[in-house]
């Protein structure tokens, strides 16, 4: 049955759910004593337990100085790119302390370590995140106008931008471009046993044990992307053809453009500005030559071995460009075509974007969709609509989106969710609902699965994109969760 909720109902359950979830308040879960120091002698988490700092804010080293973000990771620590998300949430419920403070969090990082740690954590100090603090920044920025956060972040950004430039610059054809790498020789300590197992009796441990890391890096852990093999095997004969090492991704330069291009538009020295600027036109022109199929539209991976492009193996990451803006010189005829693969992947299956083409059994792979790639796909969408005027992609975004709320809705409705008075629990049912941090894009409504945990409810990032939703479309009315085919929301 068609539950008997209008739009303004359904987002009132969704933002209900979302708020009551947020309030629940966090532990400050640590993995090692509060005694323990870090290598510069100070300590890891000081006062993380009281939850207060002297500096009169909210602060938890180990989780973040604001207590909302608690939900936006399994690992219970912070995490750069799932932060963006939950932020887009934030800002739309007006929350600007709240993202401030997260922010500040993650400029602190970068002032003691140079860059964002993998996790708030001393076994996180050997890797970094996906570079999404300029985007915190700039969401921020263009909801506040605080122009005293963006004058004391900018050296902070410039530093970590130091950091990827030192530590991961790669040169392929000419071109100066970055990968994720991690320098590793030992089983991740938050994976110690399963990673000890994977690499028992392969020729090179230390190899994979990098790979393995560099995977986590990438927030892609872990995915087809890095792989030599792809076809459906156990999870160890995956994990050993890992190949990050040689891979250089398209979304983190398309995030490192933008940073670049951030960077120039901000600063307040001239020198600096044509330094940025000369930097972002480099990268923007690297791309081009390295990651970009002219016969396929399409930007990819790039593998150093084979020396060519990851062809054929679509994943959402080619996609960023188009969320950042790295398009503004694009004809219109090219961009009339690279979302062809999109779209016949939407077409395909009923639910939202899948991550991979392969069926790998990892959790970055089909068929899971994550909410994050589904608010670049469907930004991307947008921005290129904006300057195309393609229909196809205003029937596409607005697809996308409905195929989003109806999974997140469908997942916590059919998972015990109900609101008194207004919508009846299912039968049957003894839990209270949940929404998920991914989902099955097969099913609408199914969580997804796969990888090395436990899919996990919540969902920091699924809240913030459903919020995104609700504010950026329109028309929504509430899903029947009895019927996933694909004639519920055709493309």
């Amino acid at each position: 049955m068609i539950l008997p909720t209008a739009a303004g109902s359904l987002k009132f359950i969704s933002t209900g759910l979302i708020y009551h979830m947020s309030l629940i308040p966090p532990s400050c879960a640590m993995d090692v004593s509060p005694a323990y120091y870090q290598p510069n002698g100070h300590l890891l988490c000081q006062e993380a337990v009281l939850g207060n700092s002297t500096i009169g804010r909210s602060y938890r080293v180990c989780r973040a100085r604001s207590w909302i973000f608690s939900l936006t990771t399994h690992t219970q620590s912070n995490n750069n790119r799932d932060s963006y998300f939950v932020i887009r949430g934030l800002l739309i419920s007006e929350l600007h302390g709240a993202v401030k403070n997260m922010i500040l969090n993650f400029l602190d990082f970068i002032e003691d370590y140079g860059f964002i740690p993998n996790g708030a954590r001393i076994y996180y100090l050997n890797r970094s995140q996906p570079p999404f603090l300029v985007e915190m920044i700039k969401a921020y920025y263009e909801a506040t106008n605080d122009t005293q956060l963006l004058h004391d972040a900018l050296p902070k950004l410039e530093k970590e931008y130091a950091f990827w430039m030192g530590n991961t610059s790669v040169e392929v054809n000419g071109h100066t471009l970055n990968q994720y790498r991690v320098l590793n020789h030992s089983p991740r300590p938050e994976s110690y046993r399963e990673d000890y197992r994977d690499a028992a009796g392969t020729a090179d441990p230390d190899r994979l044990y990098a790979n393995l890391a560099t995977g986590a890096e990438s927030g892609w852990d872990y995915s087809s992307r890095w792989f030599r093999y792809k076809d459906k095997q156990n999870s160890t004969y995956q994990l050993r053809s890992l190949n990050n090492e040689n891979i250089v991704p398209i979304d983190l330069n398309a995030l490192l453009w933008s940073l670049e291009y951030n960077l120039g538009a901000w600063s307040t020295s001239p020198k600096k500005q044509k330094y940025y600027r000369r930097q972002a036109a480099k990268r923007i022109a690297a791309m081009q030559e390295v990651l970009w199929s002219e016969e396929d539209a399409s930007f990819y991976d790039y593998n150093i071995t084979s020396r060519q492009l990851n062809r054929g193996e679509f994943t959402p990451a080619v996609l960023t460009p188009f969320w950042l803006g790295g398009h503004h010189k694009m004809s219109n005829k090219v961009l009339m075509r690279v979302f062809d693969q999109t779209l016949n992947l939407l077409a395909k299956y009923p639910g939202v974007l899948t991550t991979s083409i392969y069926n790998t059994t990892q959790q970055w792979d089909f068929p899971n969709g994550w909410p994050p790639l589904q608010f670049i796909a469907m930004q991307a969408m947008r921005n290129v609509y904006a300057v195309t005027k393609d229909p196809k992609l205003t029937k596409a975004v607005q697809t996308l989106a409905e195929r989003y709320l109806a999974s997140a809705f469908c997942s916590w409705y059919k998972t015990g969710g109900s609101v008194p008075g207004l919508l009846q629990q299912l039968p049957n049912q003894t839990d209270v609902g949940h929404m998920f941090e991914k989902f099955d894009v097969e099913d609408i409504g199914d969580a997804g699965g796969g990888g090395e945990y436990t899919v996990q409810a919540g969902f920091g990032w699924t809240n913030g994109v459903a919020l995104w939703v609700f504010d950026t479309f329109r028309g929504f009315v509430a899903p029947d969760c009895t019927n996933t085919s694909s004639t519920l929301y055709p493309l």
